[in-house]
């Protein structure tokens, strides 16, 4: 300890300012995204697109604007000026701790495939018993002529349907995946 400054290093008070002053606003700010992003696809997949593609890079720039809104600039707005932003709390520590919680959580939640977890419940219930049932009527009712047996078939088919979107794994979705990238540039980029 040299000459009346204090210690260098993490210490209690520390690291309780950092995660009250930061951690807790950056991970409301993450909330907030997840809002901002459901709210861009509802609207892009409402607008008349002509094709997928053009659909995607709408909702990509949607996300992508509103989420950059939301963690750089109200951060920005939020600190009082430039003397404040290199102490604690201040601009920098609240960015870092932003980036660094949409950095590692987004990532995460895709990894977890939370929809297929889910639909583990629905997959024990199909025994080889419910399988060997289900090819049963599938094969009584192929191919009848009667309007009756076609029902009963197309009733069968929807049945099978049903048990095969449980063991889907959920379809990746590649405008928020383009959008926290971008994000996570864009906001390095302002600061």
């Amino acid at each position: 300890q040299a000459a009346g400054r204090p210690a260098m290093g993490l210490n209690k008070e520390y690291v309780v300012s950092l995660t009250l002053t930061s951690l807790l606003p950056a991970t409301a700010i993450t909330i907030i995204n997840v809002l901002l992003m459901l709210a861009a696809r509802w609207f892009g997949e409402r607008e008349v697109h002509l094709t997928k593609t053009g659909e995607a890079a709408a909702i990509t720039w949607y996300m992508t604007v509103a989420m950059v809104l939301n963690g750089a600039v109200v951060l920005w707005n939020v600190s009082s000026g430039p003397p404040s932003w290199f102490t604690n709390p201040g601009l920098v520590s609240d960015m870092y701790a932003m980036l660094a919680i949409n950095f590692i959580f987004p990532p995460l939640m895709f990894l977890m495939d939370y929809e297929l977890a889910l639909n583990w419940f629905w997959r024990r219930r199909l025994t080889d018993e419910k399988l060997k049932e289900l090819n049963l009527e599938l094969d009584k009712y192929r191919d009848k002529e009667e309007a009756a047996d076609r029902d009963m078939f197309r009733y069968v088919e929807e049945k099978v349907r049903s048990w095969e979107v449980c063991f889907e794994p959920t379809i990746m979705d590649l405008p928020r995946h383009y959008a926290n990238a971008e994000k996570t540039y864009y906001c390095c980029l302002i600061y």
